[in-house]
């Protein structure tokens, strides 16, 4: 839930444990989310006592506003009220009781479940579910989440951003040829230079067209003025008729 980034340090929940076994077959019958784990570093994450608290504040606190988006007013005043508490994971969701859509503004399901800490004490809580789902895990991930979120690259012909080179290893030849910044903020021409000369060498030839980003490898970044660069990156990637490319492309552009 990307606009409830508040957490708490130095709070020990009250959380009273609740075992799983308690929740009915008629209450955790929701399917489990895509990904069942919430990060460390994912915040947003409400906690509460038990599930009546839950619940409470589930269908009366999570409303949305004018705009369509969470009612923040009501949703702190629903912590006040509750008792419910703000904080992050990691937790396991075990199975989910409830989701409530508030409207289209691009937030939620909001989502009522039932997790465990990794001390395996037992809790009761809500997220927004697309927020942990889209929530990146580890560097590739993250590099999608920055890059090509829906995990692919869209090229136009003569844009520059990107070439196809013969195989991985060129793509890293061309990579490794970029030489350290000599002059910070400055346009460095040994660089550029380096740069085009191994795209030459390694015969690789500007793309274009739609790529699925398989794998991301090293990278080097290119000093062209003050506050201007290029991040050239190796990518493993697969194009529009199925066959899998080494690419290097400009991540700075992005």
């Amino acid at each position: 839930m990307s606009a409830l980034r508040i957490r708490s340090s130095g709070v020990r929940w009250g959380v009273a444990a609740l075992a799983l076994s308690a929740l009915s077959p008629l209450s955790a019958n929701d399917e489990l989310p895509t990904r069942t784990d919430i990060p460390e570093d994912l915040g947003g994450v409400v906690l509460c006592s038990d599930i009546n608290t839950a619940t409470r504040m589930l269908r009366e606190y999570f409303v949305a506003n004018a705009n369509g988006r969470l009612d923040l007013g009501m949703f702190f005043k629903g912590l006040e009220v509750t008792g419910c508490v703000q904080t992050s994971g990691p937790l396991e969701i075990s199975s989910v009781v409830e989701r409530r859509d508030i409207a289209s503004g691009g937030e939620g399901p909001f989502m009522l479940f039932a997790a465990h800490r990794p001390s395996g004490e037992q809790v009761i809580g809500i997220i927004d579910e697309a927020s942990n789902n889209r929530h990146p895990r580890n560097d590739f991930e993250r590099w999608l989440y920055l890059h090509a979120p829906d995990g692919t690259l869209t090229i136009e012909s003569g844009e520059k951003r990107a070439y196809v080179c013969s195989d991985r290893a060129a793509a890293a030849r061309v990579i490794a040829a970029i030489p350290p910044v000599r002059r910070p903020g400055e346009r460095n021409g040994h660089q550029i230079t380096a740069f085009q000369t191994a795209i030459t060498q390694g015969k690789c030839r500007p793309a274009a067209g739609r790529f699925r980003v398989n794998a991301v490898h090293g990278s080097a970044f290119i000093s062209l003025g003050y506050e201007a660069g290029a991040e050239w990156t190796a990518l493993t990637v697969t194009d529009a008729q199925g066959r899998e490319q080494a690419m290097v492309f400009d991540a700075s552009l992005l």
